[in-house]
C-alpha cells in the first residue's frame, strides 16, 4: 500500500476473500485496432508494435461483416466479406495483411473481431446466423467465415455480442445460446483447440445483472459452464461509460466510484463460474474521443492512475491470477501523464509498451 496515493490508502475500500492459489498466468495485453487509418488517411502500421517490443499479445482487428445474395443462400454459395467497408481482397488494405504476417512470424495473435453492434454498421446477416437461423443460412454465412480465417490466417476471432436492448428483436438481431455454441463448436472442429474465441461484454451482462446491454438469449454463465474449455478469455467492461469525460486526469478523488467498479470485478472472479486468468478489464486508450463508441469499448482511465487501483486490487485481495487488459483502440492510442501532458501522440504502440510495463510492475515474478 506504501506506492498508493493518500485518498486511496485510507479507504476501507474492496471485498477481501485472498485465495490460496498462486499466480500461473501471465497478464496479457491485446489491442483492438478497427480504426484502420491515422487522422492523416494513412493505414496505420502495426508493425511497430513488434519493432518497439511492445509485449503486446493481440491484435482485434478491424469489424468483420458478411452479405449474403438471395440467391446464394438458396444454394451452395458463401456470403461476401468485408473488413469494415473494405472487401477483404480490396487492395487499399493489401498493406494490412502484409502487417499481419509481420506481426504472426514474431507470435503476436491476430483474431478477427465479429461485432454484433448497431453502431459497427453490421447486417441482419452478421447477427442472425449467432442465432435460430436455418441450416443453409448458417452454411452460407460459416463457409464465409472459414474461407477468411484460413486465406489470412487468423489466429481466431472475438464475438462483441452485447447489442442495445432496443436493437434486439423477433425479427433482427436475435442472438441465442444454441447459436453461439453451434458456431463455437464448428470453429473448435473446423481449427483446433489453439483457435482463440475471445469473447467482449461487459461486467453485469456476465454476471446476468442490469442492464441497458443484452445478449438476447444468450445467458453467459451458461456459455463459460458448457463451453468454457473453448474459449480463451473476455474483453471486460468493468468502469462504467458515465466517466467518459468526466476529470479525465483525476483531479477529483475517483475513488469512490472506481472501487465500486474494482469490486464488481472482484464478485465476477468470485462467481465460481468465471476464472480471474480469463478477465481482460476493457479500457479506453485515449481521452480524445470522449462522445463517441468509446463508451460501450471501456472507460478512459489514465494508466498512472489505473496502476494505483491495480495495486489496490492486489493488497486487498490476495494472490490474484490476473488476466490483462484489453485497449481501445490502437490507431487512437496515448499515453498521457496524469498532468494531462500527452506522451505518444502519434506513437501508438507506447500506450501498449507502458501497459505492458505496469503490468509486469504490479504483478511481477510470473
Amino acid at each position: 500500500m506504501e506506492h498508493l496515493p493518500d485518498r486511496l490508502r485510507k479507504l476501507q475500500v474492496l471485498e477481501q476473500n485472498p485465495r490460496e492459489a498462486l499466480p500461473s498466468h501471465q497478464p496479457k495485453v491485446v489491442i483492438y485496432h478497427q480504426s484502420l487509418h491515422a487522422k492523416s488517411g494513412m493505414l496505420t502500421s502495426l508493425r511497430p508494435l513488434v519493432r518497439e517490443k511492445t509485449g503486446i499479445a493481440a491484435v482485434i482487428l478491424g469489424n468483420f461483416r458478411f452479405q449474403t445474395p438471395v440467391q446464394q443462400v438458396a444454394g451452395n454459395g458463401s456470403a461476401a466479406t468485408y473488413l469494415n467497408e473494405y472487401a477483404t481482397d480490396d487492395p487499399n488494405i493489401e498493406e494490412i495483411w502484409i502487417d499481419i504476417d509481420y506481426l504472426q512470424k514474431e507470435d503476436v495473435k491476430v483474431i478477427a473481431l465479429l461485432g454484433m453492434r448497431g453502431n459497427d454498421n453490421v447486417s441482419d446477416d452478421d447477427r442472425k446466423w449467432l442465432g435460430s437461423c436455418d441450416d443453409s443460412t448458417f452454411e452460407c454465412l460459416y463457409k464465409a467465415l472459414h474461407g477468411l480465417l484460413v486465406s489470412r490466417r487468423l489466429d481466431g476471432i472475438n464475438l462483441d455480442m452485447d447489442v442495445p436492448g432496443n436493437e434486439v428483436n423477433a425479427e433482427r438481431g436475435r442472438v441465442s445460446l444454441q447459436g453461439v455454441i453451434r458456431l463455437i463448436d464448428r470453429l473448435h472442429a473446423d481449427f483446433g483447440s489453439d483457435f482463440i474465441i475471445a469473447i467482449t461484454a461487459s461486467a453485469e451482462t456476465l454476471l446476468g445483472i442490469n442492464t441497458h446491454q443484452q445478449s438476447d438469449g444468450v445467458d453467459y454463465r451458461m456459455l463459460e459452464l458448457q463451453r468454457g474449455n473453448l474459449i480463451s478469455w473476455y474483453n471486460v467492461r468493468i468502469f462504467g461509460r458515465y466517466r467518459l469525460g468526466d476529470d479525465p486526469y483525476g483531479t477529483r478523488d475517483p475513488a469512490p466510484t472506481f472501487v465500486r467498479d474494482l469490486n464488481l470485478y472482484i464478485r465476477l472472479i468470485q462467481h465460481d463460474v468465471y476464472r480471474a486468468h480469463k478477465i481482460l478489464i476493457a479500457i479506453s486508450t485515449t481521452p480524445n474521443t470522449v462522445g463517441e463508441t468509446l463508451g460501450d469499448r471501456g472507460a478512459y482511465i489514465n494508466l498512472d492512475l489505473f496502476q494505483s487501483f491495480l495495486e489496490l486490487l492486489r493488497w486487498s485481495y490476495g494472490p490474484l491470477d490476473f488476466g490483462g487488459v484489453a485497449g481501445w483502440e490502437y490507431s487512437q492510442a496515448s499515453a498521457p501523464t496524469t498532468a494531462g501532458n500527452s506522451r505518444g501522440i502519434g506513437r501508438p504502440w507506447e500506450w501498449m509498451k507502458e501497459t505492458k510495463e505496469m503490468l509486469e510492475s504490479v504483478f511481477p515474478g510470473r
